[in-house]
């Protein structure tokens, strides 16, 4: 089954280089830093990705926790299953 989850993370101690070494490792395993509606593509808010996997919730979690690791940081992760998703703000790029 096909699930979607969205994921924050918040990095300690870190600023814009070590979000853009998050950014790289995070699509290197998946996520991405948009999402797709039926109007186009939006940008999600900062340190927000979202995935489309087979992946069970603490999988993909496990996964972004890695990621963070890989970056060279410690930080704090939130994942969502996304059932249903409206918004607004966003960026379509």
């Amino acid at each position: 089954m096909i699930i979607e989850y969205i994921v924050r993370i918040e990095l300690h101690h870190a600023g814009a280089e070590d979000y853009t070494k998050l950014h790289i490792e995070m699509h290197k395993c998946g996520f991405s830093t948009t999402i797709k509606g039926k109007n186009g593509t939006y940008k999600l808010p900062h340190g927000e990705y979202f995935i489309k996997t087979a992946l069970d919730i603490e999988q993909a979690r496990a996964i972004a926790s890695k990621a963070v690791t890989q970056a060279g940081k410690d930080g704090k992760i939130l994942i969502s299953e996304c059932v249903n998703m409206a918004w607004s703000g966003l960026e379509k790029i």
